[in-house]
């Protein structure tokens, strides 16, 4: 459903770029497939439930009036997957495989080829046609930023342009299959699925870091935050008011409880 054809592209980085603009997080990067999409982004202010709820809700009406779908857009009963990326080294990682996945899947040669990938840029999207009732803005101006550094001086964005071509050639090593092409990916029905076979039940990862010791600290926070959480439960359950532990966000959003600053 989300084939990145001229109109869906449109549609895409208009959500995108009016939820980005609504919870003021930073975009670095795109990736976006015919089943799935990628991103790297940055969520200065704690607020990424929100955002990604915003951008779906916009994303799934947009796609149900372009394809004359009535049913879901979104998978029912599964948890969007976002990673917490925890160093440099793990921004480089990802921004690499987002890169390249049109290139691994067989879609195109290069990363650049494919019209769902957006990096370092900025532009201006015009409303698409979906939404002509006049109730979202006529336009949105979307930026995405340099990919981020996180506690190091090293110049990701610079790391990693220089670094996809070599990345890209790894990729199409790995290929059993001719490329497709963007003009044969993008006259596949919207409603095709792919003939692997789905793997259920694989684990979700919540953090990401090259370093073995940069992973077991974000491993260790990651406890100790699940630890004081179940912690506050149990005192609230026994009628003792307390604070919820820094990053809660259910119980404080929802519910109106409060956080240790």
């Amino acid at each position: 459903m989300l084939r990145p054809d001229r109109e869906t592209k449109r549609l895409l980085l208009y959500c995108l770029g009016l939820a980005a603009s609504r919870y003021a997080v930073r975009l670095h990067a795109l990736c976006v497939m015919s089943n799935h999409y990628h991103l790297i982004a940055t969520d200065d202010r704690g607020v990424l439930p929100l955002f990604l709820q915003y951008f779906h809700r916009l994303v799934a009406i947009g796609v149900q009036r372009q394809r004359r779908w009535d049913e879901v857009v979104w998978e029912p009963n599964r948890q969007t997957s976002v990673v917490e990326l925890l160093t440099s080294e793990a921004v480089i990682k990802q921004a690499l495989y987002l890169l390249t996945n049109p290139v691994t899947a067989g879609l195109v040669q290069r990363s650049t080829d494919w019209p769902g990938v957006v990096r370092a840029s900025t532009f201006e999207v015009e409303r698409p046609l979906c939404f002509e009732d006049g109730r979202l803005p006529e336009r949105v101006d979307v930026t995405f930023e340099p990919l981020p550094s996180i506690g190091s001086g090293v110049d990701v964005e610079s790391w990693v342009t220089s670094n996809l071509e070599a990345a890209e050639r790894e990729a199409r090593a790995g290929r059993r299959e001719a490329c497709l092409g963007v003009a044969r990916a993008m006259r596949v029905e919207p409603t095709s699925a792919p003939r692997t076979r789905r793997v259920r039940w694989q684990l979700s990862p919540r953090l990401a870091a090259v370093s073995r010791e940069a992973l077991r600290e974000g491993i260790e926070a990651l406890q100790a935050f699940r630890a004081a959480y179940r912690d506050t439960l149990r005192r609230l359950k026994r009628g003792q008011r307390t604070l919820f532990p820094n990053g809660t966000w259910l119980a404080v959003q929802r519910y109106g409880f409060e956080a240790e600053s």
